[in-house]
């Protein structure tokens, strides 16, 4: 992977599940445990994952999944994300009251217009979106609240982004039990 490849950066989420998707990129209606799988962020790690290595990045060149937060996430105590340039220069975290995260590794950015008119490439990019999950109003059997806003009611969410050179957070590595440094 080239310089402005995404895939190299750590990624942690507080994030148990995620959304198992259909050919046209649909949530399927089903909810999965990370554990075990490429989607699991919890400890933090690379998005390098091959798309062959799991049958869901198949269907879409890499990521581009809903992931269930952790409901503590929701009072913004604790980040729903971290995120990490593969340099260190810089990492970002994500707070939100939110029930959901969409990762997005830009496996489709190939040719879009760039600064100084050049193009991107694929993986150029990766996006992190706070938002109810993917098709919520036909899943009510999914663990999030109602995403429909009845007459009456306030529509009140928060995301909040921190931008540092590092945060100095720990990792459990996927090589030893002890922590080692994220960034």
């Amino acid at each position: 992977p080239g310089s402005a490849d995404c895939r190299q950066h750590r990624l942690r989420l507080a994030a148990g599940r995620f959304l198992p998707i259909d050919a046209d990129g649909v949530p399927d209606g089903e909810v999965r445990d990370v554990a075990g799988t490429p989607f699991d962020f919890r400890f933090g790690r690379t998005l390098d994952a091959a798309p062959a290595s799991h049958p869901q990045l198949a269907l879409n060149r890499g990521y581009n999944h809903a992931f269930i937060l952790d409901a503590a996430c929701r009072a913004m105590t604790r980040p729903a994300a971290q995120l990490a340039a593969r340099d260190g220069a810089l990492a970002m975290r994500l707070y939100t009251t939110l029930p959901a995260l969409q990762l997005y590794t830009g496996n489709y950015l190939g040719g879009v217009p760039a600064r100084a008119g050049s193009v991107h490439a694929d993986y150029a990019g990766v996006a992190l979106e706070a938002q109810f999950p993917p098709d919520a109003p036909n899943h009510a059997h999914w663990p999030t609240p109602d995403c429909v806003l009845h007459p009456g009611n306030v529509y009140r969410h928060a995301i909040r982004f921190e931008f540092a050179e590092t945060f100095g957070f720990a990792v459990k590595s996927a090589s030893a039990s002890s922590a080692a440094a994220f960034l």
